[in-house]
């Protein structure tokens, strides 16, 4: 194997392809790279526990030159640390004999271990069959995931609920995620290539990585949803994730409530507000009280101090609230979006506030459970 590269393109596909290394490894190939050089270009390769990614850098492409065909794998840690310090330019890797990578540059020499491919192939994710393919916008789907993936649990006590689940149904692609305190829900439009409807839970950790991978991609993305699997392939990535199996609840109840008491609200006048009331947050709790005219946000701790601040409200319907939320959960999903005005519904002391933007094309839905206080335990005695 002989191959020209340029170092910025390599550095491009060697970021990405690491994101799919498990941290601690029980096998050599876990924490591998391979390259193989081909007719179609350079390819590199690397298999995680949990996700699989290989990034193609075609041969017509100037930046990288295949002179002999061939493959090898080598530790990540080791190539990528050694091509990171290298001076901008051409890199050339080379193989001459069997489990030795040659990497030159300018003045600098390198000769790497490497370990057999068939080893690093016995690693990999085996190929199954598909039950739905669609094309969806890249930009868009990576801000629905980062947008959503807000709300999945950080706590493995419930697995299931770390995950994000993509449903999807005719021309339309739903992603939801709760972690049992809040909710976070976003509908897509999507081409379907193939395949009717289905269901997959992917870990919101791999869904991050994938929306940075394909931000970067800038392209549309093809998505293959299968019994264990989902394949995402944008241009020259190809990335293949495992699913969480298990149930995810049921969120159709909540989102058909009916509301007691619905206002609109300026979101950036309401992100300031909440920042600026949790600053003494005991415990994050933050207090909302609702009137005709106003929406009144208070915290207090005893060993800082109280702070209180109202949000003019645009409209409302219905009667008056008080309600206690984690404020640092609430802050979460203001600042995650991107509308100009939220919906608030209010549902009853002991079910979730609904929050939509005031803009009936962007299909959101995020929900969070309110916190019992004293205050609320004596109102209800009252």
């Amino acid at each position: 194997m002989l191959i020209e590269i340029a170092k910025s393109s390599l550095i491009y596909a060697v970021q990405n392809v690491v994101k799919a290394l498990s941290s601690n490894p029980a096998q050599p190939a876990s924490a591998a790279i391979r390259i193989r050089a081909d007719l179609n270009g350079v390819t590199l390769t690397a298999s995680g526990a949990s996700m699989k990614i290989r990034i193609v850098l075609p041969r017509d492409d100037t930046s990288a030159n295949v002179r002999q065909a061939g493959s090898i794998a080598v530790s990540a840690h080791h190539f990528y640390r050694t091509i990171r310090r290298l001076e901008e330019g051409t890199v050339t890797l080379e193989v001459r004999e069997p489990l030795m990578l040659t990497i030159a540059s300018s003045r600098f020499r390198m000769r790497l271990c490497g370990i057999g491919d068939a080893e690093f192939d016995n690693n990999g994710l085996a190929k199954e069959a598909f039950s739905v393919r669609f094309r969806i916008d890249g930009t868009t789907f990576g801000s629905a995931i980062r947008q959503v993936a807000k709300a999945a649990s950080l706590s493995e006590n419930r697995p299931i609920l770390t995950g994000l689940l993509l449903e999807c149904d005719q021309a339309k692609l739903r992603l939801t995620a709760t972690d049992g305190i809040r909710l976070a829900s976003r509908s897509l439009d999507i081409e379907t290539l193939e395949g009717g409807g289905s269901q997959a839970i992917v870990p919101a950790k791999t869904l991050n990585e994938i929306a940075k991978m394909l931000k970067q991609a800038g392209k549309a993305v093809e998505v293959e949803l299968s019994r264990n699997r989902a394949t995402f392939v944008a241009d020259r990535l190809h990335i293949e994730a495992n699913l969480l199996s298990g149930n995810f609840p049921s969120v159709k109840s909540v989102d058909s409530a009916s509301g007691l008491c619905e206002f609109k609200v300026d979101r950036a006048e309401w992100l300031q507000a909440l920042e600026r009331v949790t600053i003494v947050a005991e415990d994050q709790i933050v207090r909302l009280a609702a009137d005709r005219t106003r929406l009144h946000l208070s915290s207090k701790a005893p060993a800082i101090g109280e702070v209180e601040h109202e949000v003019p409200l645009q409209a409302m319907v219905g009667g008056s609230f008080v309600l206690s939320l984690n404020g640092k959960l609430l802050t979460d999903i203001v600042r995650g979006s991107d509308c100009a005005f939220f919906r608030i519904t209010y549902t009853g002391p002991m079910t979730p506030l609904v929050i939509r933007p005031d803009d009936l094309s962007e299909s959101s839905l995020f929900l969070i459970t309110s916190v019992r206080t004293q205050e609320s335990w004596r109102r209800e005695e009252r």
